[in-house]
């Protein structure tokens, strides 16, 4: 499978993450907005600028040198991308008959 973390870029995408995490229990994942290359330049994995945001209050505060997401029911926060955390949102492409998303959370 050819998986990347996701894009939460429009809030029916982060709602449905936000839901999602608080459902099953997962407090906060990995997502795809990073601003490494340019601090607070963020962008999704690929190098698209995140143009859609869901910061938490207070975020992002480039705490230590965070350039790496991760998204939660309260919303996004920026964190160290050595940080250890056991869960991702990735997503993946598929062709059936058109080009569809498929969307999971993996602990």
């Amino acid at each position: 499978m050819d998986a990347k973390l996701i894009r939460a870029d429009n809030e029916e995408v982060n709602s449905f993450l936000g839901s999602e995490v608080s459902r099953r229990g997962l407090g906060y994942v990995w997502f795809g907005a990073n601003d490494k290359d340019v601090e607070g330049g963020w962008v999704w994995g690929p190098g698209d600028p995140v143009s859609f945001t869901g910061w938490r209050d207070g975020e992002p505060d480039n705490w230590f040198d965070e350039d790496c997401t991760t998204i939660s029911i309260s919303g996004w926060g920026d964190v160290k991308c050595s940080t250890d955390v056991r869960n991702s949102a990735c997503e993946t492409f598929y062709n059936i008959s058109t080009l569809s998303t498929k969307t999971t959370l993996e602990p």
